[in-house]
């Protein structure tokens, strides 16, 4: 006798066009070199996105501190004004 225990997976399937984030990325040039923030605003550690880059984006433009960020990586963020 051969006992079958059938287990339901636990990940959800994720659309070949989607990423950890949940959202569709978008490719942009960086205009000029851009520092990239965290989520209060704050630069980390003097990282900086070189001119001409192509920058993936995640998802709409959203206000933080009266300016206004692409989410590019989890928790990170880079100014609307560089791209």
């Amino acid at each position: 006798m051969v006992l079958i225990i059938l287990i339901p997976s636990t990940s959800v399937p994720v659309k070949p066009d989607e990423n950890k984030l949940g959202k569709t990325p978008i490719t942009r040039n960086v205009f000029h070199n851009a520092y990239i923030y965290d989520k209060n605003g704050k630069r980390l550690n003097n990282k900086v996105l070189k001119k001409n880059k192509h920058v993936r984006v995640y998802g709409k433009v959203f206000k933080m501190k009266n300016k206004l960020y692409y989410i590019i990586g989890k928790k990170q963020f880079v100014k609307k004004a560089n791209f």
